[in-house]
């Protein structure tokens, strides 16, 4: 089972299974990570979830690590270009950066990498 394919880790999936010349036959559709892992853990099949969402899981037997494939994503937050960003937004961010640095040097989040440095975000 997996996302459906609007969803960024579907089509990631889709294209490394391809390149390895596996072919999927998705039975189920769940955008709810939650109901991929519960679905996973009764047996009704199996998924690709990322890492940091099995973290806690990969001691039980259904739930394990998969190598040899590169599926690496992106996060990223956009603002409009040309307007400062709020206090609000600007104060997201920073907690939003200040959350995946702790999650990122804590080892929770398995395979996770900050890739460049903090960006400076004009005051309103």
């Amino acid at each position: 089972m997996l996302p459906p394919r609007s969803n960024g880790l579907r089509a990631m999936v889709e294209d490394a299974c391809l390149s390895h010349g596996v072919e999927l036959r998705i039975v189920h559709e769940a955008s709810s990570i939650a109901v991929q892992k519960a679905m996973v853990a009764r047996g009704d099949g199996f998924s690709f979830l990322p890492g940091s969402c099995i973290a806690d899981d990969v001691t039980r037997p259904c739930f394990t690590t998969v190598a040899g494939m590169d599926l690496t994503r992106h996060l990223a937050v956009f603002l409009a270009p040309g307007r400062a960003a709020s206090p609000a937004a600007r104060e997201a961010i920073a907690e939003l950066r200040r959350l995946l640095a702790a999650r990122i040097a804590s080892g929770d989040w398995p395979g996770a990498v900050w890739i460049g440095p903090p960006t400076r975000i004009e005051k309103a």
